[in-house]
């Protein structure tokens, strides 16, 4: 089992958590730690410095796996935040360019007045 790139943490969270509770329930011993490995094997790469923050810096063996969840959440609003800021910032751009493109277009050469011989079309 693993989670797909356009699948959400809480998504992915409640299908993994809905299977261990099932399988706990059908008497298999299923330990925190070994469902908090699984969560992190199971994430897709776009996750994967948190995940080497996570077991760099925390110790996993003591870690619930609702805390873990909440860390993947939290790091997920990051990376939603930072897409949607990239898309402002292309927007911005190609409106620009737009505006640009159309200042261009309206230029007309016939129309330009010469400032040294005061008459028209002498360019």
């Amino acid at each position: 089992m693993s989670m797909k790139e356009s699948e959400g943490v809480g998504e992915f969270a409640l299908k993994l958590t809905s299977l261990v509770n099932e399988m706990r329930a059908l008497g298999s011993k299923m330990e925190d730690i070994a469902v908090v490995e699984k969560l992190l094997r199971a994430v897709p790469d776009k996750f994967l410095p948190i995940v080497g923050t996570i077991e760099q810096w925390g110790d996993v063996t003591k870690m619930s796996v609702m805390e873990v969840i909440g860390q993947l959440k939290t790091y997920e609003l990051t990376l939603k935040g930072r897409e949607r800021d990239q898309e402002e910032e292309q927007l911005m751009f190609s409106r620009s360019r737009e505006k640009d493109k159309q200042k261009y277009r309206k230029f007309d050469k016939s129309k330009v007045r010469c400032s040294i011989v005061k008459t028209m079309d002498t360019i």
